[in-house]
């Protein structure tokens, strides 16, 4: 009997863990209009990093600028499968430029949960337009590893609900900071099922 429940509390770990790596696709995702809002470093850390805080702070903002300075290959709509009208960088910069530098950086591994990013979410200033919202809600920047993860996390734009969000990994790459934390991003992106 006691391996018949062992048996069974592994089968629901296995299975509720594979529900999470395949629950998240395009096809599984909120369709409709959408509004961008770039990748929120609210919550992040860098771990094992050379840089200074004050460095990757400052880096944070032009990694967003990508979406609109290279958008033929930070193409959001078209890696994630979506029809953004409108790309709205403006609250995930302030929040960028407004985050503590002692709080940034850290040597070792760093989680945050959904109820963090639900949590986030409901802090998001009240919008013009309706449908949906998308941004990646940056968790950790891991150089050990060498991947950035990220939540990319949906949401309801009136009511400032998330209506789906999970975490993802990229492989990080590239000369200088700004490079090599935003290949992160785009080969999330650019592996986006």
């Amino acid at each position: 009997m006691k391996r018949f429940v062992f048996f069974g509390i592994i089968l629901c770990a296995v299975s509720s863990s594979a529900i999470a790596q395949t629950g998240c696709t395009s096809s599984t995702t909120p369709y409709g209009n959408m509004v961008f809002f770039g990748i929120d470093y609210s919550l992040v850390r860098f771990s094992y990093i050379s840089e200074s805080a004050g460095y990757a702070k400052r880096v944070m903002p032009e990694i967003n600028r990508l979406f609109i300075m290279e958008a033929k290959k930070y193409d959001v709509a078209k890696l994630m499968k979506k029809t953004v009208i409108k790309i709205d960088l403006d609250y995930t910069n302030s929040v960028a430029d407004n985050l503590i530098e002692d709080h940034l950086i850290l040597n070792g591994d760093y989680k945050i949960s959904a109820d963090d990013v639900q949590s986030l979410i409901a802090k998001y200033p009240d919008s013009a337009n309706e449908g949906i919202g998308l941004v990646f809600v940056a968790e950790q920047m891991n150089k050990l590893n060498q991947t950035g993860s990220y939540y990319v996390t949906f949401f309801d734009l009136k009511t400032k609900k998330v209506l789906t969000t999970c975490r993802q990994t990229g492989k990080a790459g590239g000369f200088g900071m700004r490079n090599y934390w935003a290949a992160s991003i785009y080969n999330l992106m650019k592996n986006w099922r």
